[in-house]
């Protein structure tokens, strides 16, 4: 299938979507990117993907991408600001594609929550409520199920107008979790450094080249 359908959900995300309105954003919207765990399914017909977001009380995260049956990890280290990837890919390009094609799903997730719920997630029901939002310049409407499964846990599905699109269906939390020990085991990932590095202290002293340090 290669990607085809996270590019199929991506078609319906315009760049002016993920950055529409961001000067406009109030402190009670952007409590929904500072999420602690992301976690969700992409479905069309019989076929299925996971992807899961999660961000560390430290600062790192790490995206984990099942495509095609293919599982893909990526952990953004801190304080190194280090990329690690972990898949059964061969080039840490495709591994970039793909992480990249993940984060930005999660984005969309993010702009329909936000303008389905301006003021928050607090201001979510408990009970199941069906939200139309508009997500771009064009005027596409998506629709947007969401449900307070928990004091810190949302579940959504989001539902395309277009039946040959995928649907997203997932939980957005927002616990922070404990940082991993450092003995955390990398070892195998990729990176774009010279060094091998088999623990997660190994990758968080890393220094980066001058001219990554400042991405």
């Amino acid at each position: 299938m290669q990607l085809k359908i996270v590019l199929a959900v991506l078609a319906i995300v315009s760049l002016a979507a993920l950055t529409a309105g961001a000067k406009e954003l109030e402190q009670k919207e952007l409590l929904w990117k500072r999420f602690g765990v992301i976690k969700m399914e992409i479905t069309k017909a019989s076929n299925s993907n996971v992807i899961k977001a999660a961000h560390y009380a430290n600062g790192e995260r790490i995206d984990e991408s099942e495509i095609d049956g293919k599982k893909i990890q990526h952990i953004y280290v801190q304080p190194s600001r280090v990329d690690l990837y972990t898949s059964e890919f061969k080039e840490i390009k495709e591994e970039k594609e793909i992480s990249l094609g993940s984060r930005l799903l999660i984005d969309f997730v993010i702009i329909c929550l936000r303008r389905a719920y301006p003021e928050g997630p607090e201001t979510v029901p408990p009970t199941a409520k069906v939200t139309t939002v508009v997500i771009d310049a064009k005027n596409t409407k998506i629709n947007i199920t969401t449900t307070r499964i928990s004091e810190h846990d949302i579940s959504f599905v989001i539902v395309p107008n277009d039946p040959e699109e995928a649907t997203l269906s997932g939980v957005w939390g927002d616990r922070l979790l404990n940082p991993l020990p450092n003995d955390f085991s990398v070892a195998g990932s990729h990176h774009e450094f010279p060094d091998q590095v088999k623990t997660l202290q190994e990758a968080r002293s890393l220094k980066l080249p001058p001219t990554q340090n400042n991405k």
